[in-house]
């Protein structure tokens, strides 16, 4: 019996030692920048009246998973005259509809048919892990 032990024992204190090699092998913790990836600055969306399902992603980064996020829109780029904040929620993408990103141009008076440019970044709704420096313009076409 007290083999048993000794060799469980043993067992157990090998496994523990060779189980731990990293502090931190599964996600990185602390502040974590995040980094814009999609649309890339200047891209062209022609909004599609025929089918305003359509879909324009937006695609973000950090190597900090399950960042709660918002997505902020606005017409100059220090994202403060008429500017929209839509929760994006957990994750690195989040879509919009041609018809919804037509609706948010309508709120900011661009005219219908109108080519506009938009400003848009991610912001973690809890500073302390994450920040985006970067704001990214997009141009947008309206529906006519």
């Amino acid at each position: 019996m007290k083999n048993n032990i000794y060799i469980s024992f043993v067992f157990l204190s090998i496994n523990l030692f060779f189980s731990c090699k990293n502090d931190n092998e599964f996600y990185e913790v602390g502040f974590q920048p995040t980094v814009l990836l999609k649309p890339v600055a200047d891209s062209l969306v022609i909004l599609d009246k025929n089918n305003p399902s359509m879909l324009v992603g937006f695609e973000y980064f950090s190597k900090r998973p399950y960042i709660d996020y918002n997505l902020l829109i606005a017409v100059d780029p220090t994202l403060t005259t008429k500017r929209k904040v839509i929760s994006a929620g957990v994750g690195e993408k989040y879509f919009l509809t041609h018809f919804v990103l037509d609706s948010l141009m309508n709120t900011m008076h661009f005219k219908s048919g109108e080519q506009g440019n938009i400003y848009w970044k991610v912001e973690a709704k809890n500073s302390e892990f994450s920040t985006t420096d970067e704001v990214r313009r997009l141009k947008v076409q309206r529906f006519k």
